[in-house]
């Protein structure tokens, strides 16, 4: 008798392969480290979208002191030009325009219209006095402070601790 033939009788009908049990085992375990791994992900990725925000709002209040300091202790008329007063030239008066010349040597202050992460992606840009138009953010003209809209509608974002709040932050 051959040795593969001796095998044979001592195990019997040797196959390949997994029982349905092993395979559920491993199912379930593979869905147990999903519940568990896919809300660690969700979390993750909102408190990168507040991370942003609160970098963001930081670099906005700078630019706008800024701003200031250049225009004689005037805020940015955001609401009157939109964010062409820190995206484009602007001369003493706070006046826009497109290219530099003798006047307009101010700025920019910012490459592009900032985004808010948390907002509406049509109207994250926005930059409105109230939470009428739904802007991704709030500013005050005569302060000179800017505000980012919260998650739900018609609050602020608290970058202190990344909550929403009936009322401004600071």
């Amino acid at each position: 008798m051959t040795k593969l033939h001796s095998a044979h009788k001592q195990f019997g009908n040797l196959r390949g392969g997994f029982t349905v049990i092993e395979i559920l085992i491993v199912a379930i375990n593979l869905g147990i480290l999903a519940a568990v791994a896919i809300p660690q992900m969700t979390n993750a990725s909102s408190d990168d979208r507040k991370s942003n925000l609160c970098a963001q709002l930081r670099s906005l209040q700078q630019q706008i002191g800024l701003y200031q300091l250049q225009h004689n202790n005037a805020h940015p008329r955001l609401i009157t030009t939109g964010w062409s007063a820190m995206t484009q030239f602007t001369d003493l008066n706070g006046n826009v325009s497109a290219t530099t010349d003798g006047t307009h040597i101010y700025g920019p202050y910012i490459p592009k219209a900032p985004s808010n992460p948390l907002s509406s992606a049509a109207n994250a840009a926005v930059v409105a006095a109230d939470f009428k138009s739904n802007p991704g953010w709030i500013y005050c003209e005569s302060t000179g402070k800017i505000y980012a809209a919260g998650i739900m509608p018609g609050s602020y974002f608290n970058p202190t601790d990344g909550s929403d709040s009936p009322t401004p932050p600071y």
